[in-house]
Parts: structure tokens; sequence; C-alpha cells
């Protein structure tokens, strides 16, 4: 059998390990590559969902101020709780949170002593402190123990 010189030359030792290391080159070139564009994708993909949830938040922003105008809200609370709006604007309802028995509200006086004509009576009406208590009711003698 012949055996045939120089098939490994210098050149051939040279050459194999440029080669080699150009593929493994050319490889980790690809594989960044798709890396690089699957993470463009993602971003693109959080973009989109950024738009989508602006576009919702101005949705719920534009529902908001139509249901916190005061059209609407005068309209639902004449149809849940009876609200009417007054013929006079200046004149305002309000419902009073009870005050305490011993101590009227300045309100609860001047609703007291016969509505808004009577709102000087009612500031000079301040009553000064809880009401006095009775004194204890004294046994006669002849009651007493023995």
């Amino acid at each position: 059998m012949a055996h045939r010189k120089g098939i490994f030359s210098p050149g051939t030792a040279v050459a194999l390990p440029a080669v080699v290391l150009g593929a493994l080159m050319l490889a980790g070139a690809v594989f960044v590559s798709n890396q690089v564009v699957a993470q463009r994708l993602r971003v693109a993909a959080l973009e989109d969902r950024r738009d989508c949830m602006e576009a919702e938040g101005a949705d719920l922003r534009a529902d908001w101020n139509h249901a916190s105008s005061a059209v609407v809200i005068r309209e639902r609370a004449g149809r849940e709780i009876g609200l009417q709006d007054p013929a006079d604007p200046s004149l305002v309802l309000a419902r009073l949170i009870p005050g305490r028995p011993d101590r009227p509200g300045v309100l609860d006086r001047i609703l007291e002593l016969g509505g808004p004509d009577a709102l000087q009576a009612a500031e000079t009406k301040v009553p000064q402190g809880p009401a006095p208590r009775a004194a204890k009711p004294q046994l006669p003698d002849s009651w007493s123990r023995p």
C-alpha cells in the first residue's frame, strides 16, 4: 500500500483551525442575531401592550369624567334617593348628622328656631357645657335604716 506524503502540510495545519474558528464565530453571530431579533420582538410586544393600556386608561378617564359630571350625578341622585334640584339655586338642602342631645349644632338650632331667619338668634343661643344634673332627692329621716 502506498503512503502519500504531504497530506497534512503546514498550510493545512494553519487553515483547518482558522476554518473551525470562522465557523464557530459565524455560528455565534447567528445565535446573537437571533437573540437580538427575539428581544426586539419582545420589546415591540411590550410597546403594543403599553399602547393598548394607555388607550384603555383614556377610555376609563372618559368614563370617569362622564360618570362624575354634574348632570349625571344629579340625575342619579334623583333616581336613587329622590333628590330634587331646587328652583332657587342658592338654597341647598343637606342631610344633617344628628348632633349630641346635650349640645346641638348651629344648624340644629336654626331648624329648631324656625329656619334661616333665625340664624342670628341661633348663634346667640349657644349652650355653655352640659345641662346641670338634678340634686339627689333626700329621704326623710323616718325612712332611714336603724
